[in-house]
């Protein structure tokens, strides 16, 4: 019945199909789901891609890196991110040069694929990217601060710092966030000041970041927070991550 509903003419009747292979992300359909990476309808091209990061086989690399050169945003967008779901050191070069894309979701997309993948050649054009100015470039300043903590590069920590004063919080939590993941105890100082946050996120991730660092200077002020902050989740985040 499936392979009826693939080779059917209708553009949505072949996506629903493609979709259930998806879900099913049995790896024998790998052959099936390369496939249809060359589909005329975008949105199935998208979502073959989709699966093939989902499957995670090794032979999907080169034909999602040939589709980082689609037509369209979205399939070239959900090929990066397939990417970095393998992930593969091949692909670091291809997904670097998606980062000059046109199209922000792309460059965002690829942006989050080299944090996944960790190589650290990606590790100065995230740098870069945080220099981009503009509500444009949220999303991609966002997901390079993001990736830079998954890299884990102490050499990043001055970059991040800086990010805390991005003008949108999107971008500011992912650099607090990767800054407890690198764990570098200069940044001990600029994180409890953000446990005086106006947004509960924020001082609940604060919180998290500076006991993944452990540093005594944390001591302290999130004593002070357990006793004053009425926020809930805050005061959990304290508990949690705090030992």
């Amino acid at each position: 019945m499936l392979d009826i509903l693939l080779s059917d003419p209708d553009d949505f009747t072949r996506f629903l199909a493609v979709n259930a292979l998806c879900e099913i992300g049995d790896p024998v359909l790998k052959d099936t789901l390369l496939i249809f990476l060359d589909d005329i309808d975008e949105s199935i091209r998208s979502s073959a891609a989709t699966g093939l990061g989902n499957i995670g086989d090794l032979s999907a690399v080169k034909p999602l890196i040939t589709s980082l050169n689609d037509v369209s945003p979205l399939v070239r967008a959900s090929s990066a991110l397939a990417l970095g779901k393998i992930p593969d050191s091949r692909a670091v070069d291809a997904l670097i040069n998606s980062l000059n894309d046109i199209e922000p979701e792309v460059h965002a997309a690829a942006a989050e694929a080299l944090g996944d993948i960790g190589d650290v050649r990606a590790f100065q054009p995230l740098i870069d990217n945080l220099s981009l100015q503009g509500d444009f470039y949220e999303d991609i300043r966002g997901a390079s601060a993001l990736s830079l903590g998954k890299l884990g590069d102490n050499r990043a920590v001055e970059s991040l710092i800086t990010a805390l004063n991005d003008p949108l919080p999107y971008v500011r939590l992912r650099a607090l966030i990767s800054l407890g993941m690198i764990g570098d105890k200069k940044a001990v100082w600029h994180i409890i000041g953000i446990l005086n946050d106006d947004i509960g996120n924020f001082r609940a991730t604060a919180a998290e970041s500076l006991g993944n660092i452990g540093d005594e200077r944390g001591i302290d002020p999130l004593i002070k927070l357990l006793e004053n902050d009425t926020d809930n989740s805050v005061k959990c985040a304290v508990f949690k991550h705090w030992d």
